[in-house]
């Protein structure tokens, strides 16, 4: 198409979106381009079509926003999902594992906004002048995670993951982690809650 005609198209494009469509007799300058306004006239409703399933498709492909709630317990102190809840074994809810983690995937930047070194110096309750010296904390989304307990009468499942290895006061005979747990709906089939916190174990 020349410079002229792509002009001329372009011009009667903007005639037909402001609902003025060129008839048969419209000059475009001082030049007849009947053929061409009907042209344009013809794909001007394809091109919309097109712009309007592209941004369909990116809606569609768009992650649901993270609405889950963030909770954080301080170290050792009991919550009832992981100490009222029955155990189960780590290789079971094999199909809600799968759809836990892509739902983390989106939710765990969220977490790690949230989940700084201050605040985890804040949950310690040990090892205090030891975790002085805590000044990163790594990423969430890689956390592996299995399930450990489950409330069977609401269809709920608790997720454990461990995030790091934190300092400890007794390092020979105390372990402590920086953990989140995951409170996942399977009624729903989405990530409920997520509880932050720091669990330790004693060699005995």
């Amino acid at each position: 198409m020349t410079e002229l005609g792509s002009a001329r198209c372009c011009a009667s494009l903007r005639n037909a979106t402001a609902m003025k469509p060129c008839g048969a007799g419209c000059r475009c300058g001082d030049t007849m381009v009947t053929g061409m306004n009907n042209f344009c006239q013809l794909l001007l409703p394809f091109a919309l079509l097109a712009v309007l399933a592209s941004g369909c498709a990116q809606e569609r492909s768009a992650p649901p926003a993270p609405t889950a709630e963030i909770r954080f317990v301080p170290e050792m102190q009991a919550f009832r999902e992981l100490d009222d809840w029955q155990r189960c074994e780590p290789d079971a809810h094999g199909a809600e594992a799968e759809s836990v983690r892509r739902a983390w995937k989106v939710f765990a930047p969220r977490v790690e906004e949230q989940v700084t070194p201050r605040r985890v110096r804040e949950l310690s309750g040990w090892a205090k002048k030891e975790m002085e010296t805590y000044r990163s904390v790594p990423p969430f989304a890689a956390v592996p995670l299995k399930p450990v307990a489950a409330d069977r009468e609401q269809g709920k499942v608790l997720f454990e993951g461990t995030a790091d290895t934190l300092p400890s006061h007794h390092p020979t005979i105390v372990t402590r982690w920086l953990k989140v747990f995951l409170v996942y709906d399977r009624r729903a089939d989405e990530i409920e809650r997520a509880i932050v916190t720091i669990r330790g174990q004693i060699l005995e």
